[in-house]
């Protein structure tokens, strides 16, 4: 699915488009027709299988969580489906006056794919920020390319076909699980702010926002970032972050010992067993 498709150079919305007029893809250039209804999304789908086309594999929760963007963000400085041709990319949606390009992600994503997809906009002077479907991620076990893009600009959306909503999180990891998450914090998308010089003191943050903090230079109204450098004028905000970063160090400790424990119980009831019988089998053989 994708809101925008070629007539012939002409770049034609699907709310404006023709009902079994010829268009191309955006994306791949492969030919789309347009589907309308009264209780769907307008947009344009491919008539010939293009698994290769980003566009082909979009969600109607994906577009309008693009549409829920562009309707947030100050009118006339964004565009939806922007194409990159020089870099052979299609951004979800692309806030121009600002530089910014926000990837909604409502599927499975490799970490390369998620690095390429940031150097390629870095090189056409765009900054990328990751909205992540929260159905598929900001579950238990923290999935590859989650772990790499938390570091970066990065929220979840809740996508319900209404209105999504943005929120930022606090969040304990150990290895590639969550072990814990707080509260959903909304942040204003249409609010971006550059982030200052700061000292990032291990004993006052925790290091989720020590981490991001030493990979971006943007960040959002509401997001932990945000909260972190609030902390500097209220004292409650600080006593919290402080919290925080206690409650993280007891959390991991908890999960490492458990680990431990786990590990022992494995080797009392498999392994021995199972290293006693082989010495058992090898010993029967040599004689």
């Amino acid at each position: 699915m994708s809101l925008y498709a070629y007539e012939d150079d002409l770049l034609v919305y699907a709310a404006e488009a023709e009902e079994r007029r010829p268009y191309r893809c955006s994306g791949c250039g492969s030919p789309v027709r347009v589907r309308k209804g009264p209780s769907r999304v307008p947009h344009f789908y491919h008539l010939a299988r293009a698994s290769s086309c980003r566009l082909y594999s979009k969600s109607e929760d994906h577009l309008l969580a693009q549409l829920s963007l562009k309707k947030l963000l100050p009118a006339g400085e964004t565009v939806i489906e922007r194409p990159f041709p020089r870099i052979l990319r299609v951004a979800d949606v692309a806030w121009e006056t600002r530089k910014i390009i926000f990837e909604i992600q409502c599927s499975f994503l490799t970490p390369r794919e998620a690095e390429h997809r940031m150097e390629d906009y870095q090189t056409a002077g765009y900054q990328v920020v990751w909205i992540l479907d929260d159905r598929i991620f900001n579950r238990k076990i923290l999935r590859p390319a989650e772990q790499l893009v938390r570091l970066f600009p990065c929220y979840y959306a809740t996508l319900r076909k209404g209105d999504p909503i943005f929120y930022d999180q606090f969040e304990i990891f150990h290895r590639n699980y969550r072990i814990k998450k707080g509260h959903h914090l909304k942040i204003h998308i249409e609010k971006p702010r550059t982030l200052p010089s700061f000292s990032w003191e291990e004993d006052r943050f925790p290091s989720q926002i020590i981490q991001k903090a030493a990979k971006t230079s943007l960040y959002f109204q509401g997001d932990l970032l945000h909260k972190a450098l609030l902390s500097e004028a209220i004292p409650m905000l600080a006593i919290s972050m402080q919290n925080l970063r206690a409650l993280e160090r007891l959390s991991v400790k908890e999960a490492k010992q458990k680990v431990s424990l786990l590990r022992k119980v494995i080797k009392k009831i498999f392994l021995e067993p199972f290293g006693i019988l082989m010495f058992f089998l090898l010993e029967r053989a040599a004689r």
